[in-house]
């Protein structure tokens, strides 16, 4: 029954019972009355209709109880019907109505009139929650704290291995209506569900251990062997529980996850790399990965090194030695190509062929020279040591004065640090890369050359830049030897110059890379070894 029938019910009583009072009231006056013409017919009158006012409100009260009934029946058969457990507790928190479902829920400890913290009290002290076993008093509070202010659903586990879900919503008077889900067949489907997971899972798992090559073995926080895949047995060559043991009492193997290679890890003789990894509980990860074919690629690496360094080494030496031997026949020919020329009358044909002679000759003689530059780089190389590039690069302009001069270019050099290099081999390559920006200039415009450093990563990073003709951005391989790219006759040399200037530069374990300039000409760049990190 609701709060607005009950108050209608309620007004009906009274107004009966106040219709009753007066026609007590009137029929008295009648039956003392003497005057059966005048008053007291017009009062038995007036009860006459009093009491048929108060038959018909009586009719009307029972109708209404009648309703009200036959409503209460129908919301306790929609009650019983419903799956879920259903109560309603009234603003006292007393149990109003529920159904049987809400009793079974909760092992027919719920009785009507029952005050909801007492009903929590009964099914806790008959171990009917087993969430409350831990701390009953402190799982009463909370329960307390949410059936009084209601949100979102609960979860209880209740006893029977059973979980229960609760929803609570406010009424209007201040009461509770509660409805609660046995859901302990959907949670045992979910844990069923989960466990074959687990299960699967697992075994993937472990099938992927066992085809790995590798080999895993999972270390207790204890240092006993927990699992292992067989390959980690057979790459140990004994059995896993006293490698696993072995190899922990290793110094050289650290708990952080590095790569050691242990001489004493296989007792088959093989060359094992270990790892030890920690794990979360305290335990370890062990990792045996072997690494015999790789030291034996590496042992022929090093050994075709070395022969690669000594043939390197024999092929320079030998470059040297051919072109210190062909200059001087060269410079044979050259001379009494001369003298014959000078000796012996010609015509104007037979003197264009002394020319032709000649002018090969010494170009031959150039490249040659060219080669002996390009070989003598590694050998030239003294120990590095700080130098100043300042002073190198004076140097460098000293010898290129006459070119200078004759150019009639201008020179802007900022200050320049301190390198780790060689002095004698930085000044050739500043005096190679300011050449060819006084060879390559543009003929239409004077010469303007930019020498700066920048600071990179624990290096110096130099700049040569000019204001000549520019390299064209299509070219390729322009710091190979003998590479030329303009005609002997245009620009006289023998295409070496850069590929010296990239051999020095490796020397110092550096690099050398060019762009142009958005106003034309060419900046060259090379890196070399500060002597201290730049500020």
């Amino acid at each position: 029954m609701s709060a607005a029938d009950a108050e209608r019910i309620a007004a009906l009583e009274q107004e009966i019972q106040r219709l009753h009072r007066v026609n007590a009231v009137l029929m008295d006056r009648v039956e003392r009355s003497t005057d059966l013409q005048g008053d007291a017919y017009s009062i038995f009158q007036t009860a006459v209709l009093l009491e048929g006012q108060v038959h018909d409100r009586t009719q009307a009260l029972q109708t209404a109880v009648d309703e009200l009934g036959q409503a209460q029946r129908t919301l306790q058969d929609a009650i019983a019907l419903i799956d879920e457990g259903f109560a309603l507790y009234d603003a006292d928190d007393r149990l109003r109505l529920c159904n049987d479902r809400y009793r079974a829920v909760w092992d027919n400890a719920p009785i009507l009139g029952m005050h909801f913290e007492a009903l929590l009290r009964r099914l806790v002290a008959s171990g009917g929650i087993e969430d409350a076993k831990a701390d009953p008093e402190a799982w009463i509070a909370w329960r307390l704290q949410q059936h009084r202010h209601p949100g979102a659903p609960l979860l209880i586990g209740a006893s029977g291995d059973r979980w229960v879900q609760i929803s609570e919503r406010a009424t209007g008077d201040g009461g509770r209506v509660s409805l609660c889900t046995d859901i302990s067949a959907v949670k045992r489907s979910e844990a069923d569900r989960r466990q074959r997971e687990l299960a699967e899972k697992s075994a993937l798992l472990h099938a992927t251990l066992e085809a790995l090559a590798q080999g895993v073995a999972v270390i207790a926080p204890d240092g006993r062997l927990s699992v292992c895949n067989q390959s980690f047995g057979e790459l140990a060559g004994q059995d896993p529980a006293q490698a696993a043991a072995r190899l922990l009492g290793e110094p050289a193997l650290t708990a952080d996850g590095a790569a050691k290679t242990l001489d004493t890890a296989s007792a088959a003789g093989r060359g094992l790399e270990v790892r030890l990894a920690p794990m979360p509980d305290g335990g370890h990860v062990m990792t045996l990965t072997d690494i015999t074919e790789r030291q034996t690629r590496e042992h022929q690496l090093v050994q075709m090194l070395d022969r690669l360094s000594q043939a390197y080494t024999e092929l320079e030496r030998f470059a040297y030695v051919a072109a210190h031997d062909l200059r001087e026949p060269l410079r044979s020919i050259v001379s009494y190509t001369q003298l014959l020329r000078r000796h012996l009358p010609s015509d104007g044909e037979t003197a264009g062929y002394f020319e032709v002679i000649v002018q090969a000759g010494n170009r031959m003689h150039g490249l040659i020279s060219g080669l002996l530059d390009y070989a003598r780089v590694p050998g030239q190389s003294g120990p590095f040591a700080p130098c100043s590039l300042q002073e190198c690069c004076d140097l460098a302009l000293d010898h290129l004065q006459a070119g200078i001069a004759q150019a009639e270019a201008s020179l802007s050099v900022a200050p320049l640090p301190q390198v780790q290099g060689d002095a004698v081999q930085i000044v050739q390559l500043l005096q190679h890369l300011i050449g060819n920006a006084l060879k390559y200039r543009h003929p239409q415009r004077r010469p303007l050359i930019r020498i700066s450093a920048q600071s990179q990563d624990g290096h110096w990073i130099i700049s040569v830049a000019d204001n000549g003709i520019g390299i064209d951005p299509a070219a390729k391989d322009i710091y190979e030897i003998f590479r030329k790219l303009h005609s002997h006759a245009a620009y006289p040399g023998a295409g070496v110059g850069l590929a010296v200037c990239r051999r020095i530069v490796q020397q110092h374990g550096g690099r050398l890379w060019h762009q142009g300039n958005a106003d034309g000409g060419t900046t060259f760049h090379f890196a070399l070894p500060a002597v201290s990190p730049p500020v």
